[in-house]
């Protein structure tokens, strides 16, 4: 991938390496939407004889954030820093879905829409469709690449500071205990 201008790239969605930021790719026209899915999950006790069942708060589950981005060749002439052989993106994305080393994780996503999420995300499910193609040599003009995403925290997060902060949250001190290759380094 081309180094990214991070300063610039805060002006558009910025999707990257946690480990290495200027590994990453500032997504100019797209997604068009973000959707931002949490759950809560809540146990359910039936005291005999009760009419209702008691609620009891279990904890709060991971943000979800699908994104379904878009390319093609003819939008990607316009940059001067994109890669135009599509397959390449498709291959980025996907990379998230990998292990670096043997024993270890897959990277982090860094993912940053201005204004509105700023969070640190693991690739749960990757789908790329390719929906064009040239008619002389039949290289991919276009191409849909869907990722599904959690968020990925080790701090606690309490109702306070999600009223504070929102979605504006990416934990960077994360580096510290991401080691090498998506291995998780506790205690340090």
């Amino acid at each position: 991938m081309s180094s990214v201008n991070l300063t610039k790239a805060l002006q558009q969605v910025y999707i990257g390496s946690l480990d290495d930021p200027s590994n990453g790719l500032a997504a100019f026209f797209n997604p068009e939407s973000l959707r931002i899915a949490l759950g809560v999950t809540v146990g359910q006790l039936h005291p005999v004889g009760s009419s209702h069942p008691v609620l009891q708060y279990g904890y709060t589950e991971g943000v979800s954030i699908p994104l379904e981005l878009y390319f093609s060749v003819q939008l990607l002439k316009r940059l001067p820093t994109a890669m135009l052989d599509l397959p390449d993106y498709v291959h980025w994305f996907s990379s998230f879905c990998y292990p670096r080393e043997s024993g270890a994780a897959p990277e982090l996503l860094y993912f940053i829409w201005p204004h509105v999420l700023d969070m640190t995300l693991v690739v749960t499910k990757f789908n790329a469709e390719y929906i064009r193609f040239f008619h002389n040599d039949l290289r991919a003009s276009a191409v849909k690449v869907s990722l599904d995403t959690l968020e990925y925290r080790i701090t606690f997060k309490d109702a306070s500071t999600q009223r504070t902060d929102g979605f504006r949250r990416a934990d960077l001190g994360l580096k510290k205990y991401y080691g090498t290759g998506g291995r998780l380094r506790l205690g340090k």
